[in-house]
């Protein structure tokens, strides 16, 4: 027994970098939270019905299979229900598909920036991540391929949309991934702001499994489904892919609340689509009142915008925050600002009258 006890010993990747940062809540009287991308209605009353349904069965285990759920998610996909599989929300799943491919020696590649969890999570699987910049706000795909292949990479990861600039490839560019890299490398599509797009040329990556099994496609319940806080996404491949994901997984973290809500939710379709049109109508009053005020705005496929100011960043934060308005800023680098309701983008074109 040691004399001078010194506490545990961590694992030096747990802090070798920044933890996840959250977008932040709105604080004071008459303050509108535009941080973190969630959907400004509420979520459908079957779907909370069905989660508060759930609960009173809180002294039992949730099932571990999330096979109702599978079934349904494969019917609608047109898929078979081996080739689904469910996670305590899509960043869960990102978590399962690093650990299944990528460790200590291994490489994965992301954008910079993208999903700020992404690094994270590689980090804390002993793993590396290989960053391609973006170029003028997109995911470059040719960087994506070239690096792959340079570093032999384990896995890929393609936020498509991409957060936080809403940008997204066409289907050429995700091909040419596809076809670009090993066929045993992993490629992820991350297609949590799926449901917002707009651009017919973005491709739907569930018509892409055929031809690619290789190839896993994400989606969550909680943007445009309106489940954020109830945490469960789901990813689509190959049946032999799908089970390297359940293998990883914590076993009952999908809670049973939140595999009714979303079972709920998928037969209140119409409700969902009509939340999405509220968003994408504010989401085109908003970019049209942006560039028609001199803010160069880019194309956003996401239910958020994109200030690309760089080193002006934290300046627009502060200005957006003097409007009462919270926003995602990365420091250096640009704002990230949620579409919210009409009153959200009266507010947002108000206090951004003139660009900085």
């Amino acid at each position: 027994m040691a004399d001078n006890p010194t506490g545990p010993r961590i694992r030096p990747e747990v802090h070798a970098g920044a933890p996840y940062r959250p977008g932040r809540a709105a604080t004071g009287v008459d303050v509108v939270k535009l941080s973190s991308n969630e959907l400004p209605t509420a979520t459908t009353v079957a779907a909370v019905a069905a989660a508060a349904a759930a609960g009173e069965g809180a002294n039992r285990y949730p099932d571990p299979t999330t096979g109702a759920l599978r079934q349904a998610l494969a019917a609608h996909h047109g898929l078979d229900a081996a080739q689904v599989s469910v996670g305590a929300g899509s960043v869960a799943l990102i978590s399962e598909a690093i650990t299944a491919t990528s460790s200590e020696g291994h490489s994965v590649v992301h954008g910079l920036p993208s999903f700020e969890a992404y690094p994270q999570l590689v980090r804390l699987a002993g793993a590396r991540s290989a960053e391609v910049p973006n170029d003028a706000s997109r995911l470059d795909p040719n960087g994506f391929v070239t690096v792959a292949n340079v570093e032999d990479a384990r896995l890929v990861l393609i936020a498509n949309p991409n957060n936080p600039t809403g940008t997204a490839w066409r289907t050429d560019e995700v091909l040419s991934v596809l076809n670009g890299v090993a066929s045993d490398t992993m490629v992820v599509l991350d297609e949590a702001y799926h449901e917002f797009v707009t651009d017919p040329d973005v491709p739907d990556g569930v018509a892409l499994l055929a031809d690619h099994p290789n190839l896993v496609v994400l989606r969550t319940f909680s943007k445009a489904w309106g489940l954020a806080g109830l945490r469960i996404g789901y990813a689509m491949g190959a049946s032999e892919v799908m089970a390297a994901l359940d293998a990883v997984r914590l076993p009952f973290s999908v809670s049973a609340p939140a595999q009714a809500a979303a079972l709920a939710a998928l037969g209140e379709r119409t409700a969902m689509e009509a939340a999405v049109a509220s968003v994408l109508a504010e989401r085109a009053r908003l970019l049209e009142g942006l560039n028609a005020a001199g803010w160069t705005m880019p194309d956003s496929q996401a239910n958020f915008v994109w200030f690309g100011v760089g080193e002006r960043a934290v300046e627009l934060g502060d200005r957006l925050e003097a409007a009462g308005i919270i926003a995602r800023v990365f420091p250096g680098v640009g704002v990230r600002l949620t579409v919210g309701t009409a009153a959200d983008t009266d507010r947002i074109l108000a206090g951004l009258s003139t660009p900085i």
